[in-house]
């Protein structure tokens, strides 16, 4: 499925996590428009390395609200996690991405993804436990068959990002710190 979550890293990642098997981002749904100028024609990349607070500027009208954080190490490491609001349907759910990033002219690259996810501390629907475990299976198996993860970086300063990936209705992530 082309645009799958996989190809853009932590946001697809994230939106995979709380998007993709809880109805959203099927071929039907579509994001929200949003424009955001790119001002990026080289990523340095010693910017993006250490923590970021994250949301998505596009996301989905019909999926539960998350929050979201991504470090990136010096090492090339990188770890993302997300965790969605209670959603009635499935409760809270969280995840943890682990892979590596590195920087190809103005665009950030992941690679080696590998999605652990699981329902919520304090969680009481046991559908969401199983909907994780679910989750991360497709994710890993897709990821598995992608060479790289690639974003468009648009925005980049010691305290903000702003990134989308590529691929069709791919979202668009700002990060603060």
């Amino acid at each position: 499925m082309q645009g799958w979550p996989g190809r853009i890293g932590f946001a697809g990642t994230a939106m995979l996590l709380a998007g993709c098997a809880m109805g959203g981002g099927g071929s039907e749904a579509r994001r929200p428009p949003v424009s955001v100028a790119d001002e990026v024609t080289k990523v340095q990349r010693d910017m993006l390395v250490g923590a970021w607070r994250c949301r998505e500027l596009n996301p989905y009208p019909e999926l539960p609200k998350a929050s979201r954080t991504i470090t990136f190490g010096a090492d090339g490491t990188v770890v993302a996690e997300v965790r969605t609001e209670n959603d009635p349907r499935y409760g809270p759910l969280q995840g943890i991405s682990r892979g590596n990033w590195s920087v190809e002219g103005d665009r950030l690259v992941m690679r080696n993804m590998k999605l652990e996810a699981r329902a919520a501390e304090g969680s009481a629907n046991p559908f969401g436990g199983f909907l994780a475990g679910l989750t991360a299976t497709v994710a890993n198996t897709f990821m598995r068959s992608q060479q790289d993860s690639t974003s468009d970086v648009l925005k980049l300063t010691r305290s903000e990002l702003i990134f989308r990936g590529t691929g069709e209705d791919p979202p668009i992530v700002a990060c603060t710190r």
